[in-house]
């Protein structure tokens, strides 16, 4: 079943989505839109199916898409966090210096870096968003 839902593109460039209340008259909600944008009514058909690529929906003229471009930004920030994760505990080895352990974790890390390179050059040669979902999985992302 689709839904109804306005979407509009902000002055930073993010999209803005709302859902009218069903039996609440369109005068209501429209309070709710900023001055200045031009919302585009749609229903959620036209609206991505998930929100890994949030930050990359852009409005269009029939709804809402995502970008690309910036979707393999929010890959890379997404594939960066996760490397962090998992390099933490490895971190705090090093950081208490402990005899045997600085080695080990290190190696540890290099592990992990050699594998989200991987990562990296996987996103980097995506074209669309769906390979950019398959390349994510490979390190747990998405």
């Amino acid at each position: 079943m689709t839904e109804k839902r306005v979407v509009w593109t902000n002055p930073d460039g993010s999209v803005s989505v709302l859902t009218p209340i069903l039996g609440v008259c369109e005068k209501v909600w429209r309070k709710d839109i900023p001055m200045g944008v031009n919302p585009i009514e749609t229903d959620t058909d036209h609206m991505p199916k998930d929100r890994l690529f949030r930050a990359a929906w852009k409005a269009s003229a029939d709804g809402c898409t995502e970008c690309p471009v910036k979707a393999k930004e929010v890959a890379h920030a997404l594939r960066r966090a996760k490397r962090a994760e998992e390099f933490a505990p490895h971190d705090e080895a090093i950081a208490k210096r402990l005899p045997g352990a600085e080695e080990t974790a290190e190696a540890a890390r290099q592990q992990i870096r050699d594998k989200y390179a991987q990562v990296q050059l996987q996103i980097d040669a995506c074209q669309t968003t769906n390979e950019l979902r398959a390349a994510l999985k490979t390190c747990g992302v998405a």
